[in-house]
């Protein structure tokens, strides 16, 4: 699935589950980069660094 940037994901992985929007694209077409955690700021995701996220790993949404 591709997403938008902007756009809500939940990631689930290794037994965790977080919340997250994708802030940018990235060169390897199977990931994106995801900010997690911005202090509740979500507003301004953008000013927060991102972590590297498989697609597999992701859903749209925040669930």
């Amino acid at each position: 699935m591709i997403y938008s940037i902007g756009e809500k994901v939940t990631y689930r992985s290794f037994g965790k589950t977080e919340i997250g929007i994708v802030k940018s694209y990235c060169d390897d077409p199977e990931y994106v980069f995801v900010v997690y955690h911005c202090d509740n700021n979500w507003t301004r995701y953008f000013d927060y660094t991102a972590a590297r996220t498989a697609l597999s790993d992701l859903s749209p949404g925040w669930l």
